[in-house]
Protein backbone atom coordinates (compact mmCIF):
# COMPACT_ATOMS: atom_id res chain seq x y z
CA UNK A 1 0.00 0.00 0.00
CA UNK A 2 1.27 3.38 -0.99
CA UNK A 3 1.76 6.12 1.76
CA UNK A 4 -0.09 9.61 1.41
CA UNK A 5 2.02 11.98 2.01
CA UNK A 6 0.24 15.45 2.31
CA UNK A 7 1.93 19.19 2.21
CA UNK A 8 1.01 21.27 5.71
CA UNK A 9 -1.71 23.87 5.34
CA UNK A 10 0.12 26.08 8.14
CA UNK A 11 4.00 25.82 7.35
CA UNK A 12 4.30 23.74 3.98
CA UNK A 13 6.09 20.46 5.58
CA UNK A 14 5.36 17.04 4.50
CA UNK A 15 3.49 14.79 6.84
CA UNK A 16 1.96 10.87 6.50
CA UNK A 17 -2.20 11.20 7.79
CA UNK A 18 -3.53 10.81 9.89
CA UNK A 19 -0.76 12.08 11.86
CA UNK A 20 -0.80 16.22 11.88
CA UNK A 21 1.83 17.96 10.67
CA UNK A 22 4.84 17.07 13.75
CA UNK A 23 6.46 21.19 13.49
CA UNK A 24 2.77 22.95 13.81
CA UNK A 25 1.12 20.59 16.68
CA UNK A 26 4.01 21.20 18.97
CA UNK A 27 4.14 24.49 18.67
CA UNK A 28 0.87 25.31 18.67
CA UNK A 29 0.14 22.93 21.67
CA UNK A 30 2.87 24.57 23.17
CA UNK A 31 1.40 27.88 23.10
CA UNK A 32 -1.84 27.35 23.42
CA UNK A 33 -0.74 25.49 27.12
CA UNK A 34 1.22 28.85 27.65
CA UNK A 35 -2.10 30.92 26.87
CA UNK A 36 -0.81 32.77 23.68
CA UNK A 37 -3.12 31.91 21.85
CA UNK A 38 -6.64 30.10 21.98
CA UNK A 39 -8.47 27.01 20.77
CA UNK A 40 -8.87 28.12 16.97
CA UNK A 41 -6.28 30.00 16.51
CA UNK A 42 -3.26 28.89 14.29
CA UNK A 43 0.76 29.49 15.13
CA UNK A 44 0.46 31.39 12.05
CA UNK A 45 -2.02 33.78 13.68
CA UNK A 46 1.04 35.14 16.27
CA UNK A 47 3.33 37.51 15.28
CA UNK A 48 6.98 35.50 15.29
CA UNK A 49 9.90 37.31 15.58
CA UNK A 50 12.94 36.60 13.15
CA UNK A 51 16.40 37.53 12.31
CA UNK A 52 17.78 36.62 9.03
CA UNK A 53 21.43 35.74 8.28
CA UNK A 54 23.21 34.87 5.22
CA UNK A 55 25.80 31.86 4.82
CA UNK A 56 29.19 32.95 3.26
CA UNK A 57 29.66 32.27 -0.77
CA UNK A 58 31.86 29.71 -0.59
CA UNK A 59 29.31 27.66 2.12
CA UNK A 60 26.09 28.14 -0.36
CA UNK A 61 25.72 31.75 0.07
CA UNK A 62 22.07 30.97 1.32
CA UNK A 63 19.40 32.98 3.71
CA UNK A 64 18.32 31.18 7.39
CA UNK A 65 15.72 32.61 8.84
CA UNK A 66 16.29 32.11 12.80
CA UNK A 67 13.38 32.37 15.30
CA UNK A 68 14.91 33.69 18.68
CA UNK A 69 12.20 33.01 20.52
CA UNK A 70 11.17 29.46 19.39
CA UNK A 71 13.03 26.55 21.18
CA UNK A 72 14.76 24.04 18.09
CA UNK A 73 15.30 21.47 20.77
CA UNK A 74 15.37 20.54 24.51
CA UNK A 75 18.53 22.53 24.57
CA UNK A 76 18.22 26.59 25.62
CA UNK A 77 20.99 27.35 23.04
CA UNK A 78 19.13 26.21 20.13
CA UNK A 79 16.44 28.14 18.55
CA UNK A 80 13.82 27.30 15.14
CA UNK A 81 15.10 28.20 12.03
CA UNK A 82 14.17 27.45 8.25
CA UNK A 83 16.24 27.52 5.11
CA UNK A 84 14.89 26.97 1.65
CA UNK A 85 17.20 23.93 1.39
CA UNK A 86 16.02 21.74 4.09
CA UNK A 87 13.63 23.92 5.42
CA UNK A 88 12.66 23.46 9.04
CA UNK A 89 15.60 22.79 11.72
CA UNK A 90 17.25 23.82 14.61
CA UNK A 91 20.05 25.84 15.03
CA UNK A 92 22.78 27.28 17.37
CA UNK A 93 21.20 30.53 17.85
CA UNK A 94 24.79 32.18 19.18
CA UNK A 95 26.98 30.25 16.92
CA UNK A 96 25.41 31.45 13.88
CA UNK A 97 24.76 35.22 14.97
CA UNK A 98 28.62 35.61 15.62
CA UNK A 99 29.75 34.09 12.42
CA UNK A 100 27.42 34.91 9.99
CA UNK A 101 26.07 38.68 8.81
CA UNK A 102 23.00 39.66 8.36
CA UNK A 103 21.41 39.81 5.59
CA UNK A 104 20.19 42.93 3.47
CA UNK A 105 16.72 43.21 2.82
CA UNK A 106 17.05 42.05 -0.51
CA UNK A 107 19.25 39.51 0.39
CA UNK A 108 16.11 37.86 2.61
CA UNK A 109 13.30 38.98 0.03
CA UNK A 110 12.50 35.71 -1.41
CA UNK A 111 12.78 33.93 1.94
CA UNK A 112 10.46 36.16 3.90
CA UNK A 113 8.06 35.66 0.80
CA UNK A 114 7.93 31.67 1.02
CA UNK A 115 7.88 31.70 4.90
CA UNK A 116 5.03 34.27 4.67
CA UNK A 117 2.80 32.28 1.78
CA UNK A 118 3.66 29.01 4.17
CA UNK A 119 1.82 31.18 7.08
CA UNK A 120 4.37 33.05 9.10
CA UNK A 121 3.19 36.66 10.46
CA UNK A 122 7.14 37.87 10.59
CA UNK A 123 8.28 40.88 12.50
CA UNK A 124 12.32 41.28 11.28
CA UNK A 125 14.92 41.97 13.70
CA UNK A 126 18.26 42.47 14.07
CA UNK A 127 19.44 40.78 16.97
CA UNK A 128 18.20 38.31 19.53
CA UNK A 129 17.38 39.38 23.09
CA UNK A 130 17.53 38.18 26.60
CA UNK A 131 13.48 38.06 26.39
CA UNK A 132 13.84 35.67 23.57
CA UNK A 133 16.09 33.15 26.14
CA UNK A 134 13.44 33.42 28.65
CA UNK A 135 10.88 32.62 25.83
CA UNK A 136 13.18 29.34 24.65
CA UNK A 137 13.75 28.67 28.29
CA UNK A 138 10.09 28.17 29.60
CA UNK A 139 9.41 26.07 26.16
CA UNK A 140 11.75 23.87 26.99
CA UNK A 141 10.87 23.46 30.43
Amino acid sequence: MKESIKRCENCGSDYNPPQPCGMCTESIVRNRRQGKIGRGATAADQPVKVIFRIWPKKQGGDVIALFPGLAGTNEIATCSSYQTVGQHGAADLHGLCSSLRLATAAEYASLKAELERIGYNLKVATRATAADRRARLEQVR
